[in-house]
């Protein structure tokens, strides 16, 4: 297809065309010179005139120095805009005419600064840009910093492009990239769009077309091969790059069995734009981006001929392509070129369209036909369809050529001698020769057979996509045994094969039986199912019913797997190769696999470089290559073997195997530090309910320092997982979680569960705590191990690290800052000069989150926290400010939370939220402590530490039993702050209370609370209705006279006449008899009291408060507690919450009642464990507060001052809460010691062979080895 100029007319400086008496000319009307212009806006022209010449440079246009030094100006509102003075012209031609090669973009690029100079009146001293202008895709962009550095660009001049397709990522060192373009100009376009940005980062890249030779002078690292490819040239491209470590990039069309991709479209920072707007305001070039995102694929045919024939007014001869597709479809050349695809000569053209030398000639120049060499095409290679007109190009052939038989078909002859060919050349294993041949025929054209022949080359050759292609033109379940096929190559670990009848499938495909039969084998093999017996018993069923060399092929695959010692016989394996190259490469790359799993890495890897010379599908080079990388003793080799295989199983069409790879790729890229690629092959390896998956994502968020995305991932993580290697993944992220936030021995826990990637970050915990950080590791490739010796110097001397002054500061080093700065509490261990300069580096990095942290807070966080602050200092106390001011204040500083210790003995003064205490270790009568970690930023915590020290309570107001704001009920959450209001608000009115709460909330002590903040003078009295019945309460509450019952020796006062003036407490008064409510009810009601025996009553000051744990509502509707009395007593009803809804409050008191129990029982004081905290702030109390008391005395007890562990607590206690993850590893111990013991055996001790069976690496077998005892 033609270029699209067409996408030009989008850009003003591209002139409009109009019709005349003499054709089509530019439409130049209302313009002015631009030398008439002040000199900023002929600076502004000169820039829209470069920019648009680079522009059309994409679209292999040119301007021309005619185009230029006539340009004109147009002014607008903007201001003004320049307009070439004439079309473009082809830059093919010009560059052609030039010589080519970077002499002709020599000439070219000057010949643009001259000519804009001279038509802009500058010095060319002032165009000239610091680099290489380009002139390729992203070009003037690349350029635009540069020359807004000089006086050119003084004003505003912008060149946004408003659509972008992708240049594909460059590759990096010993990797092949493969693009399938299969129009020419885009694929010349796009090479040398990749040149160009390959040279302005200073790798020297080699470029070169179809069909020329291969040769490099010694300093180009890049290969960039353009054009119609075959098996040798990829071959020679391998030799080229992937052996001396080199890049290449292959574009343009590839033989039978590669299928690569095509370039992504997407918006990379990288990319160029087709289409594009100049000067004109940013705000309106973004708009216009976002309306035109999305509406050409410049990979797409349709598109682009649409495109054009918007177009074809602007030229003065309308191309024949502008026709629609039906139309072209009909065209008597285009008919007889689709005949065959590689093309036909001249005379065989003429001959079959009938069109003349002239017509042809024209063909050629619209682009609907390519000459290439003596013959002529089309642009894209078409699919072959039926036509009578085959016939005649059988007669071409020679009598022994299958493409003879093909066209037969296709003109309408039998099948039967084209599926009797295909059989039998599969049967010889020569399946790359069916598939060429069979590959080019439309899907359908000569029925199932045919396709069933395609699918079953393809899958042969391991060429999935081919494969696929073949199985869609198959209706219904007959696709469904080739799709099984598929699925064998290309699975993930979760899959299964779908149940098939066998009979069926061995009669009528006995090769997919025989594939299904060698992989349950292996399978089973694993696993030790037992189901190898059934499998082989398939297998030898299936190659009965097979001919040829598959008989000798599914042998050498069944020896494999169940007697590999046979390949020890060279006798053996040539006896089945029988001499067949294809044989012999088969069996040994099944020798090599052996070899490999033997540990004999050195012999396995000769052999698989000896198959990389020779074998040429994508599919397999590709498992050699993955092969190749097992072996490997060099970690720069085995990567550039990951990256070959990847792009070489995308080739052929994996999907599963691939993502692997990717995921592979994403691993070594994180542990690089290139953290922008690891995140693109997370996301397109991407994949729902996948574990590992996720382990990558963590570690990535982990890199990146966002420590809340880490957590997200950590919280998805699944509890219980199988398969080792995935099991410590988890376990290492949990380790690093709890590492980062604090919670240092629940770090260790997860982190000596999480293998051998755990041990750096062991080293970083020991310095953490103190402790000696152990042996030098080899491998750390995120400076962890670095992190660690900063953290051991900070602690032992206080020094700073020494850091590089010449500003060389690598990622790696500004990482092992951040990573130490993480787990140190002292905050001033890194002076504010080093923290900017490793802010820097780590934003240069792609670690942001890690750098905000490093420098502390960002304005927006600020403005909430100074805020938050200004209402604290206005408050006056830490108990009144506002929940949502904590909130903020918390979370500007990445807290969870707020502590007030005693300096002197570590007691909770305050309390506010949850979370690991982070303690600042700085000396003080009063400490504040974050929780759940370390502030993020120095300079605000001391502002906050140093208001809260002067609001901070003292240990007496917290204890205090008189007076003060805790009215003596200790806590500080929301449910006893309200309670003390409640309190406060009746304890003025005297009216009757009523305190409800479960048994051991403290409703005594609230009482008690009420009375003192009362004011009243008298007494504070209680009495035990429960403890307390009959005659006995009413002599209790309102005294006898002597005689008044037996016993009754004398007068005696009750407690109502003793509380006069001050308080009485009736405790559970939902006890309380029917008999005595009533005259409970008379004493409220009247103030009076009489003796038991006298009638004289006396009148008394009594405030009452009641207290029960019973539901009186309840009571009242089933008749056992009065009505009248309930309404006397619950109009003014206070609930006391029980402290499993005080969790803030509960390490208060359990420091409050330690204290009090050391004080008063003389018990020996202990420290609590973070354990302990955990059981306590879980558990749930039923028995409330006096419960925690008790337990408390009790662990004081157990421990006799050693630290207290939930061993110390009570029994109900101690159980409430026990890690998971200890009591899962304990379980599990025992399974991993006989799984790699068994294995051991299988593999008659080989550890290499054990570790490639367990899906481990060899090292972290041998780390698992050492770990569980095992020799």
């Amino acid at each position: 297809m033609p270029i699209p100029r067409g996408l030009l007319l989008d850009n003003p400086v591209f002139p409009v065309a109009r019709s005349c008496s003499q054709g089509i000319k530019c439409d130049l009307d209302g313009t002015v010179s631009i030398r008439s212009l002040a000199l900023e806006e002929r600076r502004r022209i000169a820039v829209q005139l470069m920019a648009g010449a680079a522009l059309a440079t994409e679209f292999d246009l040119w301007p021309g120095r005619v185009a230029l030094r006539n340009a004109r100006a147009r002014r607008s509102a903007g201001g003004a805009q320049a307009i070439f003075g004439t079309f473009p012209t082809s830059l093919t031609v010009v560059h052609a005419r030039l010589g080519g090669g970077d002499a002709a973009l020599e000439i070219t690029r000057n010949a643009v600064l001259d000519s804009v100079a001279e038509v802009c009146g500058l010095g060319v001293e002032e165009l000239h840009p610091a680099g290489d202008l380009g002139f390729f895709l992203e070009g003037a962009l690349r350029q635009a910093p540069v020359l807004r550095e000089r006086p050119v660009d003084q004003m505003i001049a912008r060149c946004l492009w408003a659509y972008q397709w992708n240049s594909p990522t460059l590759p990096d060192e010993g990797e092949i990239v493969f693009w399938k373009v299969a129009d020419t100009g885009l694929t010349r376009r796009l090479g040398g769009a990749m040149w160009a940005a390959l040279q302005r980062e200073g790798r020297s890249a080699l470029l070169v077309h179809g069909g020329a030779s291969i040769s490099a002078n010694g300093s180009e690292r890049v290969l960039i091969l353009m054009g119609r490819h075959s098996d040798e040239v990829l071959a020679g491209v391998d030799a080229w790059a992937g052996r001396q470590g080199r890049a290449a990039v292959v574009i343009g069309e590839f033989p039978p069995g590669w299928d690569p991709p095509t370039p992504a479209i997407g918006g990379s920072q990288t990319s160029g734009r087709p289409l594009a707007i100049t000067g004109v305001p940013l705000d309106t070039a973004l708009r216009v981006a976002e309306e035109r995102k999305g509406r050409f694929n410049p990979w797409n045919e349709a598109d682009r001929r649409a495109l054009t024939d918007a177009a074809c007014h602007l030229f003065e001869q309308r191309p024949s392509s502008a026709r629609g597709s039906g139309s072209r479809a009909l065209d008597p050349v285009f008919r007889a070129l689709s005949l065959r695809r590689q093309g036909l000569d001249r005379e065989t053209l003429i001959a079959l369209s009938g069109a003349d030398d002239a017509a042809l000639t024209r063909r050629v120049a619209e682009g609907v036909v390519v000459i290439d060499g003596d013959l002529w095409r089309l642009p894209m290679a078409p699919r072959l369809t039926p036509d009578p007109l085959h016939a005649r190009i059988a007669e071409t052939m020679a009598e022994d050529d299958p493409h003879r038989l093909v066209h037969q078909s296709l003109a309408g002859e039998e099948v039967e001698r084209l599926v009797r060919w295909a059989r039998s050349r599969l049967d010889d294993l020569r399946s790359e020769t069916v598939r060429e041949v069979l590959g080019p025929i439309e899907s359908g054209a000569l029925g199932v057979e045919i396709e069933n022949l395609k699918a079953e080359a393809c899958l042969a050759g391991l060429d999935l996509t081919g494969a696929r292609r073949a199985i869609a033109g198959l209706h219904g379940a007959a696709g469904d045994p080739w799709r099984l096929w598929v699925d064998l190559e290309d699975h993930d670990d979760d899959w299964h094969p779908v149940d098939f009848d066998l009979e069926v499938l061995l009669k009528e495909y006995p090769r997919i039986a025989a594939e299904l039969a060698v992989h349950t084998m292996r399978v089973g093999k694993k696993s030790e199912k037992g189901d190898a017996f059934d499998a082989e018993a398939l297998l030898d069923r299936a190659i009965a019913r097979l001919g040829g060399e598959l008989v000798n092929w599914y042998s050498i695959l069944k020896g494999s797997v169940l007697r590999p010692e046979k390949f020890d016989s060279v006798s053996w394996v040539e006896s089945l190769a029988g001499g067949s190259q294809r044989l012999t490469r088969l069996a040994a790359h099944k020798k090599a696999l052996i070899l490999t799993g033997r540990g004999a890495w050195a012999e396995a890897r000769q052999i698989l470089l000896g198959l990389v010379d020779v074998v040429r599908s994508p599919g397999r080079l590709g498992w050699i290559f993955i092969d190749l990388g097992n072996v490997t003793t060099d970690q720069a080799e085995e990567v550039a073997c990951i990256l070959r295989s990847h792009r070489l199983l995308e080739a052929a069409g994996f999907h599963n195997k691939t993502r692997t790879v990717v995921f592979n790729l994403a691993m070594v890229d994180l542990e690089g530090l290139r953290l922008d690629r690891a995140e693109a092959r997370l996301k397109a390896c991407a994949r729902d309910d996948d574990v590992m998956h996720s382990i990558g994502k963590g570690l990535l968020t982990a890199a990146q320092g966002d420590l809340d995305g880490l957590s997200t991932v950590i919280d998805e993580l699944p509890d219980n997982v199988a398969e080792m290697r995935v099991r410590e993944g988890c376990q290492l992220l949990r380790g690093l979680g709890a590492l980062f936030e604090g919670r240092f021995h629940s770090a260790r826990t997860f982190l000596e569960a999480g293998g051998v990637e755990s041990l750096p970050w062991l080293r970083l915990l020991n310095a953490a705590e103190g402790k000696d950080l152990g042996v030098d590791l080899q491998e750390d490739p995120w400076g962890v191990g670095v992190a660690a010796t900063m953290v051991e110097r900070a602690r032992d001397s206080g020094t700073p690290p020494d850091l590089p002054k010449d500003g060389s500061l690598s990622p790696e080093t500004a990482l092992a800052c951040a990573l130490a700065d993480a787990v140190l509490s002292h905050h001033g261990w890194l002076p504010a000069s080093i923290r900017d300069d490793v802010a820097v580096c780590l934003c240069a990095a792609g670690m942001e989150c890690w750098a905000d942290r490093i420098r502390g807070l960002g304005r927006a966080d600020f403005e909430v926290f100074s805020a938050a602050v200004a209402r604290l200092a206005e408050a006056g106390s830490l108990r009144t400010l506002a929940e949502s001011d904590w909130d903020a204040i918390c979370g500007s500083l990445g807290l969870s939370g707020l502590e007030v210790r005693s300096g002197a003995d570590g007691q909770i003064l305050w309390q506010w939220g949850l979370g690991e205490p982070w303690d600042t270790g700085l000396p003080g009568a009063t400490k504040i402590i974050p929780l759940g970690g370390r502030p993020t930023s120095e300079g605000a915590w001391r502002l906050l530490e140093s208001l809260m020290e002067n609001l901070a309570p003292s240990a007496g107001e917290i204890e205090g039993d008189d007076v003060g704001e805790t009215m003596g009920i200790v806590g500080v959450g929301e449910t006893i702050q309200n309670l003390r209001q409640a309190l406060r608000r009746f304890a003025p009115s005297g009216l009757t209370v009523l305190l409800s709460g479960e048994t051991g909330v403290g409703k005594g002590l609230a009482a008690e609370a009420l009375h003192h903040a009362s004011g009243r003078k008298g007494a504070f009295l209680t009495v035990n209705v429960a403890a307390v019945t009959g005659s006995l309460f009413e002599a209790e509450i309102y005294g006898v006279v002597k005689g008044a019952y037996t016993g009754a020796d004398r007068d005696r006062t009750g407690l109502a006449e003793d509380a006069d003036g001050g308080t009485l407490f009736l405790d559970e008064i939902g006890d309380l008899d029917l008999s005595l409510q009533v005259k409970l009810l008379r004493f409220l009601d009247s103030g009076e009291v009489r003796r038991v025996g006298s009638s004289r009553a006396r009148t008394v000051d009594v405030r009452v408060v009641a207290a029960t744990h019973r539901d009186l509502e309840t009571m009242v509707a089933e008749g056992t507690f009065r009505q009248d009395l309930y309404y006397r007593m619950g109009s003014a009803k206070i609930v006391v919450p029980p402290l499993r809804e005080r969790t803030t409050d509960i390490l208060i008191l359990r420091d409050l009642f330690a204290r009090r129990a050391v004080r008063e029982a003389k018990l020996s004081p202990a420290k609590w464990s973070r354990e302990v905290d955990s059981a306590m702030l879980s558990y749930h109390w039923p028995g409330n507060v006096r419960e925690l008391r008790q337990a408390v005395e009790i662990a004081l007890v157990e421990a006799d001052g050693c630290l207290v562990e939930p061993q110390h607590l009570p029994a109900s206690l101690a159980t409430a809460r026990i890690s998971p993850i200890r009591r899962w590893e304990e379980a599990h111990r025992d399974l991993r010691i006989e799984l790699i013991r068994s294995s051991l055996e299988r593999n008659d001790g080989n550890r290499a062979a054990t570790a490639r069976e367990l899906g481990l690496s060899r090292q972290t077998l041998l780390y698992h080895m050492k770990l569980l005892g095992l020799k």
